[in-house]
């Protein structure tokens, strides 16, 4: 394909802006990525032409805001490749809907005696919620480790399932280190062990397709954020069977079937259920319109376009003195490095003078961090409107702070 890379920026109206005086080299769509028009103005026509609330309205722009929103929610199923638009709930993001499951399934299906399983590259999103069910129920964590090229030692997973092991949840990509995890293989090796499987899929969606009934997955959770959609939004998938047979974590509006006094109310079937009270509608408008935009550009295109990137960004990195790279050579959409003995915070700093704005901390991942025995990374992270030119500027900013500031 034919990457037209100008007529891309040109979509996203804030990569036109200065920062300091120099073109923003917008480094930082990890932790968040920027919007292109046709969500910006999704999101603006719904609020101007098409706001209600939804559900139960028998008025003309209630019924069609809810079709609209239910549209998104068949969209999102497409998108997964989910078998139903049912097994798709929305969420707020990423870390709600791994509080959901952990709350909903972790709290009804765990025991005192049972064991879950985490990797030491997961985001705290996917870490805390775990602890808590944990110490609520009695349940033990275990952790799966990383090895020192930062991918899963994926050897030590038989040797930490027993019989009472009841989950595996794992990061598809690291938010840290890019390292694509082998999702499929890791889920196969749970489910024969008779694990339920969750996949926090919050930075791998933008990069390339999805197929969550090829994953085999019960759970598989993301942002709207991550791929060029609104604040405020997510998507869990989960599989039916389960679904259906987990009770709701938050009570309100919408996810009840009947409420009776004193007691005895009943829940609304899933994925409703788990959806109390009134949605973001307007971010849900804004959500689908982003998926309508990566698709439109093609994701197979989007992710050889971004591999090319980094490949060339890694390339340029690895002339600048005294750099530290973590992570494996294959990698999906960001760099962790850290540059001599220079704070991540202060490195950071000094990028953004010149107009490149990177991400700089431990990134949500403290367990990575003192695995590698550092306080803090930079982390660089490229998406598909990012240029050669921007690496190129990301190279060269940080051999400058080096020569001012030495190694």
């Amino acid at each position: 394909m034919n990457f037209d890379l100008e007529r891309i920026r040109a979509d996203f109206p804030i990569l036109k802006r200065e920062v300091n005086g120099h073109p923003l080299a917008y480094l930082d769509s990890a932790a968040s990525a920027q919007r292109p028009l046709a969500v910006i103005n999704a999101e603006s026509h719904f609020y101007q032409h098409g706001y209600a609330a939804v559900h139960r309205g028998i008025h003309s722009l209630s019924a069609q805001a809810t079709t609209d929103m239910e549209n998104v929610r068949l969209q999102a199923a497409r998108f997964l490749n989910a078998s139903s638009p049912e097994e798709i709930v929305f969420v707020k993001g990423t870390t709600e809907g791994i509080n959901l499951v952990a709350n909903s399934w972790g709290a009804s299906q765990l025991k005192a005696g049972d064991n879950l399983i985490i990797t030491e590259m997961e985001h705290h999103a996917n870490i805390v919620p775990w602890q808590m069910v944990a110490q609520r129920t009695g349940a033990e964590i275990r952790v799966l480790p990383l090895n020192d090229n930062g991918e899963l030692a994926l050897e030590a997973l038989a040797e930490l399932i027993d019989s009472r092991t009841r989950l595996l949840a794992v990061t598809h990509v690291s938010n840290v280190l890019g390292t694509v995890n082998p999702v499929k293989a890791l889920v196969a090796q749970a489910k024969a062990a008779g694990l339920v499987t969750l996949v926090d899929g919050a930075q791998a969606v933008m990069h390339g397709k999805v197929d969550v009934q090829d994953i085999d997955c019960d759970f598989y959770v993301f942002s709207s954020h991550k791929i060029y959609g609104p604040n405020g939004v997510g998507i869990l998938y989960g599989r039916k069977a389960l679904l259906d047979e987990m009770p709701p974590w938050e009570g309100g509006g919408s996810m009840i079937d009947q409420v009776l006094l004193p007691t005895g109310t009943t829940w609304n079937k899933a994925p409703w259920r788990f959806e109390a009270g009134t949605p973001n509608t307007g971010g849900i408008i804004g959500f689908g319109a982003a998926l309508n935009y990566v698709e439109s550009i093609g994701l197979d295109a989007i992710q050889q376009r971004e591999q090319a990137l980094m490949r060339y960004a890694l390339d340029k990195l690895a002339s600048v003195p005294d750099l530290v790279i973590y992570g494996p050579q294959d990698r999906a959409g960001v760099i962790a490095f850290n540059l001599g003995k220079h704070h991540a915070y202060d490195v950071g700093s000094f990028l953004d003078q010149y107009g490149i704005a990177i991400r700089t901390g431990h990134h949500c991942a403290m367990p990575l961090m003192r695995r590698f025995a550092v306080p803090a990374m930079c982390r660089a992270s490229f998406a598909f409107y990012n240029s050669e030119e921007e690496a190129d500027r990301l190279a060269a900013g940080l051999t400058r702070i080096h020569r001012l500031l030495g190694g």
